[in-house]
């Protein structure tokens, strides 16, 4: 074997190796736990689930693991923050999805670019969604009362995907404890004066990262990439799907489990 094809053969099985490593990356699911003030500290503590950029295709072993660490243990409600689905016909596959989710346990659903540049029905994705307890905020806010304390969360439309406004925040009445929701964490620094905590996803953690090279955010992500940004107070997801492609490197998706401290 030649110097030249030595080396062809070489390369290409690296690349089999990366891409191999990258499908079963995607395929992973890590359970992160965060605390989250979210009240004037009266002591209380309520569980949380988010659940962020699913891109469902099917349901398959990944999509049960993610279920079983949603309902176990169980929490005291559950936010998906957008991007559910990236194609309209996939909506049986999002309904059997939240099929497997604990309908006793309340549930918020926001909008992501996805559902969007999809064309889904908007009415008959609310309608899908309420079949399994879980409200689609689409700029309103929606307050309900958890263990004797009240919540409000504030849930946007899609930053580049939908009509902004800040409809969701009308509602001033007093709560125990507020949290904001916007599928894309470009969307905090619009409504920066509210202090309130916001969770976000959509960048899907940059999904394929090279070392510090390549750190990919699409459009709507502003400086924000993954994780906290506390003097923002935002935490970005992860994410649990893949966009485009297949693949995850460097960004295990992610489920997100907070004790929200009111």
């Amino acid at each position: 074997m030649n110097r030249r094809k030595f080396l062809g053969v070489s390369a290409a099985g690296t690349v089999t190796f990366f891409a191999g490593d990258m499908l079963l990356e995607a395929q992973r699911l890590e359970v992160t736990h965060h605390a989250m003030v979210i009240g004037t500290s009266s002591g209380k503590t309520v569980s949380m689930v988010q659940i962020s950029d699913l891109h469902l295709q099917g349901f398959g072993r990944h999509e049960e693991h993610i279920v079983h660490a949603t309902n176990n243990p169980r929490p005291d409600f559950i936010v998906l923050t957008g991007d559910s689905i990236d194609n309209r016909a996939k909506l049986g596959v999002l309904m059997e999805f939240m099929s497997h989710l604990d309908s006793s346990v309340p549930m918020f659903a926001i909008l992501g670019n996805w559902e969007y540049w999809s064309g889904v029905d908007l009415n008959v994705l609310s309608t899908v969604y309420s079949r399994y307890n879980c409200q689609l905020l689409v700029n309103k806010s929606a307050k309900f009362n958890v263990r004797g304390s009240s919540i409000r969360l504030a849930g946007f439309d899609d930053y580049i995907g939908g009509h902004r406004s800040r409809a969701a925040l009308e509602d001033v009445s007093p709560v125990d404890g507020e949290i904001l929701l916007a599928h894309c964490p470009q969307h905090r620094d619009v409504v920066a004066d509210r202090i309130s905590p916001m969770i976000s996803g959509h960048t899907h953690g940059g999904q394929i990262n090279l070392g510090a090279f390549v750190n990919y955010a699409p459009s709507g992500s502003g400086h924000y990439l993954k994780g906290w940004y506390k003097k923002e107070r935002l935490y970005v997801s992860r994410g649990l799907g893949t966009s485009r492609v297949p693949l995850r490197l460097n960004s295990v998706p992610e489920l997100v489990r907070f004790d929200l401290l009111l």
